[in-house]
């Protein structure tokens, strides 16, 4: 018997140890205004695949990455689900001032999410205040046809939680010129 409380009394004080010695868990992000997104140029897509030429402009045929970045501006550790991008997120890309449409077999994948949600989360990230903590990227050619040459405006919205409001990024702007990505190297057509 007193080898049980023992161990029991053992195991207790261990636990409290383990739990003392935890960082912040945080809570789940009820107002979305507390965070804020922003889009930066996945530079390494771009080095990778052309020319090495991360200020643009970009020949058609680059590819077109950029990560969600977002920063808790609250006093407090936040944690944000992060479970479906086909739920959480909606880009929002303009040329030359026409919004485009995301590609045809993806509209409908977009809209069953609004009406059927995904049930649950798959992952969760911590947010410390003040930080700028990259999370997810952010891939055109999963939503858009390929780009053709213009002048494009691209913004995200997201949301963290089902039913709750869209937050929204800044504008990112960025120009796309004939030509194309080829075998690690960008190549002028009006070359040839």
């Amino acid at each position: 018997m007193r080898k049980s409380v023992t161990a029991l009394l053992s195991l207790l004080i261990q636990g409290w140890a383990t739990v003392a010695g935890q960082e912040p868990s945080g809570y789940i992000v009820k107002d979305p205004r507390v965070i804020k997104i922003e889009l930066r140029p996945n530079r390494a897509e771009f080095l990778d695949k052309c020319d090495r030429n991360t200020s643009g402009p970009y020949p058609t045929g680059s590819v077109f990455s950029f990560r969600i970045d977002v920063l808790n501006m609250s006093q407090q550790v936040v944690r944000i689900p992060v479970f479906n991008v086909w739920y959480q997120d909606r880009p929002e890309l303009f040329r030359d001032g026409d919004k485009l449409e995301y590609k045809e077999r993806l509209r409908s994948v977009v809209k069953s999410y609004e009406h059927h949600p995904p049930g649950s989360m798959l992952q969760g990230i911590n947010l410390t205040p003040g930080v700028l903590t990259p999370t997810v990227y952010l891939q055109l050619r999963d939503w858009y046809e390929p780009l053709e040459p213009g002048h494009y405006q691209l913004s995200i919205k997201h949301r963290f939680e089902i039913g709750q409001d869209w937050i929204e990024s800044e504008v990112l702007t960025f120009e796309v010129i004939p030509g194309s990505c080829v075998f690690g190297s960008s190549v002028d057509s009006r070359q040839f």
